[in-house]
């Protein structure tokens, strides 16, 4: 039997499209080691070959199969005459949770789905449309809002066949069906808290019944972190998103912050994450979008 969440559940995951493209591999990625959780790629292997490696699960994905690595840390080795569709996404719960995150990195072979690929062509070509075939200029590409929405229209298509051919092969997504309900309000509510505005406890806590104190007990005993800490990872989070796929000036994402000055949301960002928001923005870029 399939797992299944609520309907008021599964609009917080957010599955998003960010990049479809058709090329060579990149040489910063031929060979790279990935240390953070980020975003899913999918790789259909249209020539050569990759090793992808995350803890102790490797997999070879060869010419004519599909490639599904882990978000997290990783080891990917392109062999250098790999030619990919690659399409990078988003997709976890507003705790943190990967839909996916067991049976990953996994390769199949893309004559077993054909129905993906008719999918993703039909994404690539839309994309070809309004979007540059370079994927390091896709987050600074303009696009209108109903060019957007085409975008992740053939997007959700492909990801309908893609998570059915996970399932398929025995992998089960995680949900959020299990957790407190109290909890889940409170996420809720955390998640539609304005960024630029001081997190308020008391307000945060009076819907559940429960003080402020007591909710950050329960939140901490399910979470594993307070409130607060959720709401500062994400603001932070927000930051490495708009520093790391688009083209947004740092003193407009600092404004949207809540941060008078780049000074002051500079030393909060480089406290979190060791390097400033300059050098993280040219980090994403040097690295990311393969």
């Amino acid at each position: 039997m399939k797992l299944k969440a609520r309907m008021e559940d599964w609009p917080s995951l957010r599955p998003v499209i960010l990049h479809i493209y058709e090329s060579e591999v990149p040489k910063v990625g031929r060979d790279m080691r990935s240390t953070s959780v980020g975003n899913y790629f999918v790789w259909l292997m249209l020539e050569g070959e990759v090793r992808v490696e995350h803890r102790d699960r490797v997999v070879h994905g060869r010419a004519g199969e599909w490639v599904v690595a882990h978000p997290g840390p990783r080891h990917q080795l392109f062999t250098p005459d790999a030619r990919i569709i690659s399409i990078q996404f988003q997709a976890k719960w507003p705790d943190g949770r990967l839909l996916f995150d067991e049976g990953v990195p996994l390769a199949f072979p893309a004559s077993e789905a054909p129905g993906l690929e008719q999918r993703a062509r039909e994404l690539l070509r839309y994309a070809r449309e309004v979007l540059p075939n370079d994927p390091f200029a896709t987050r600074g590409t303009p696009v209108s809002l109903l060019e957007y929405f085409t975008f992740q229209h053939h997007g959700s298509a492909f990801l309908l066949a893609l998570f059915a051919e996970m399932e398929a092969r025995g992998l089960i997504p995680s949900r959020i069906g299990q957790i407190d309900e109290r909890i889940l309000q409170t996420l809720r509510r955390l998640d539609g808290w304005p960024l630029d505005l001081a997190l308020d406890s008391g307000h945060i806590a009076r819907p559940t019944g429960l003080t402020a104190d007591h909710l950050q007990r329960l939140f901490q005993q399910s979470m594993g972190i307070s409130p607060a800490k959720y709401f500062a990872g994400r603001r932070q989070d927000y930051a490495r998103r708009q520093l790391g796929h688009s083209a947004i000036p740092v003193k407009v994402i600092a404004s949207e912050l809540g941060f008078r000055s780049i000074a002051d949301f500079s030393a909060w960002f480089r406290r979190a994450q060791g390097c400033s928001p300059t050098a993280y923005r040219q980090g994403a870029m040097d690295a990311a979008e393969l």
